[in-house]
């Protein structure tokens, strides 16, 4: 099997707490015919389009897309009384923000899915918390192209 998988990721401040985000990635496997084993696409760890979590799309090739626009609403910290340089305080930053994600899986095989060979897309709006050591607390409300709804929490630390 060779793979090759690519991702670009671009992160631009708008000014006035508005910031906006890019991430691009792909993935091909070759050749298409694969063993089942080998085909997993989006879905798995952070391959995942927002809206579409609990979906695991198989295929040998994907590309996926996310945008987003953030705006930093709270900015605060809470003394933790703690005599320390570093640990005095506890900072938190809050930003609203409003996202979408696109993406499409290629599988060669018709396999027991609705996903693959079709173009994903979902779109919504959150919160994210962060706070010490690159702690990310995420909550996003989406649609996707099913018509479902999803409430999704996350939490991804920096160590």
């Amino acid at each position: 099997m060779f793979s090759v998988e690519g991702e670009y990721n671009k992160y631009i401040a708008l000014g006035k707490q508005w910031y906006t985000s890019i991430q691009l990635t792909g993935k091909i496997k070759l050749p298409f015919n694969q063993p089942y084993l080998n085909q997993r696409a989006l879905g798995d760890k952070d391959t995942y389009l927002r809206g579409l979590e609990y979906y695991t799309i198989d295929g040998v090739a994907y590309s996926m897309a996310k945008f987003n626009l953030k705006r930093e609403i709270l900015n605060f910290s809470i003394p933790t009384f703690i005599k320390s340089k570093t640990y005095h305080k506890i900072p938190f930053k809050i930003y609203a923000k409003a996202f979408t994600d696109f993406g499409y899986v290629y599988s060669k095989e018709r396999l027991i899915t609705r996903l693959n060979n079709k173009f994903l897309y979902s779109a919504g709006v959150g919160l994210e918390i962060l706070t010490l050591y690159d702690i990310n607390i995420r909550l996003d409300c989406s649609l996707n192209q099913l018509g479902q709804k999803r409430l999704a929490a996350t939490n991804k630390t920096g160590f």
